[in-house]
Order: structure tokens, then C-alpha cells, then sequence
């Protein structure tokens, strides 16, 4: 990942944050102490966020812009398999099993995004556990979600 770290305080993180679905099981206090924990980062309008197969255990909240989650296959074809906006996340699996990356993410326009990582959310978990377990359900809800989504998908063209 070669963005751009953006040297914002804490409470400009939490402004961003406020605004993004993580966010919205949290109270502003709650969201401020996460914060904390969180970097910001700036990508270019084409730039490559994460790369299919890289070892990154982070997640990103989008919180301006827009990005692409592609697959290329053997034959060099590329699939755009999803689209997301600001306000989403992307990563939630390398972030909590650190399997490598299952797809590249490419900036869409230009993206302001707020990074979690493995080693970040450890300590949040140990300074604050309730906060940190709460976050955690918080990403496994996302996940299961994504998961029945695609369920349903797989079903729908299966069936086709």
C-alpha cells in the first residue's frame, strides 16, 4: 500500500468517522476514542490501495471518493466485482484472519481513507476491551453480511 499518510488529529479522524456506516452504532465519545486508533490516508484517482495477494492485515473506511475491488483471472482479464463509496468499509478479512489480500482495490476517484490495523485494533482492545469488542462485532456483522449477500448472489447464478 503506497498512499499518502495524512497528518490529521484525532478529532478531524472522528469528524470523518461520524460520517461513515461504521459509526453508527457509537456515541461521539465512543467515536473519539476510536479514533485514536485509526489512521488517515490520501489516494489518487487510479492508484492501487491494496493489491491481490499482499499480506496487509488493515481494513479502510472510505471516508471521501469512491473505489473498485477488481479480480483479474489467468487470461488477464479484469472483473470489477464491487463498487464502494464513502461511508463503506473494505479489508474486514485480512484485518481479523491476515490472509493475504482476495481482490485489488483501486481508487475510483480520489480517496481519502481511514486505516485500522490488526496491531491498532489489538491495542484498543487491551486499553479499552468493552469499546474494542463492541468495534470487533461491529466488523463481523459487516462480514456476515457480505457473506449472505454473496450467498444470495451465488444462489441467484447458480440457478440461472
Amino acid at each position: 500500500m503506497a498512499l499518502e499518510k495524512l497528518n490529521y488529529s484525532d478529532d478531524e479522524i472522528a469528524e470523518l468517522l461520524d460520517k461513515t456506516q461504521l459509526a453508527d452504532e457509537f456515541s461521539w465519545s465512543q467515536i473519539v476514542k476510536i479514533s485514536g486508533f485509526l489512521s488517515a490516508y490520501y489516494a489518487n484517482n487510479g492508484e492501487i490501495i491494496y493489491r491481490e495477494g499482499d499480506h496487509d492485515e488493515s481494513m479502510a473506511i472510505i471516508a471521501k471518493g469512491s473505489i473498485k475491488i477488481t479480480k483479474t483471472d489467468e487470461n488477464n482479464n479484469t472483473t470489477t466485482l464491487a463498487q464502494l463509496h464513502a461511508s463503506q468499509s473494505l479489508g474486514e478479512m485480512a484485518l481479523i484472519d491476515g490472509e493475504p489480500r482476495s481482490a485489488d482495490v483501486i481508487a475510483s476517484t480520489n480517496v481519502i481513507l481511514l486505516i485500522l490495523t490488526k496491531k491498532k485494533l489489538n491495542q484498543l482492545s487491551q486499553k479499552i476491551p468493552a469499546l474494542g469488542m463492541k468495534l470487533l462485532w461491529k466488523i463481523a456483522r459487516t462480514i456476515s453480511l457480505r457473506l449472505r449477500k454473496t450467498s444470495s448472489n451465488l444462489v441467484e447464478q447458480v440457478h440461472k
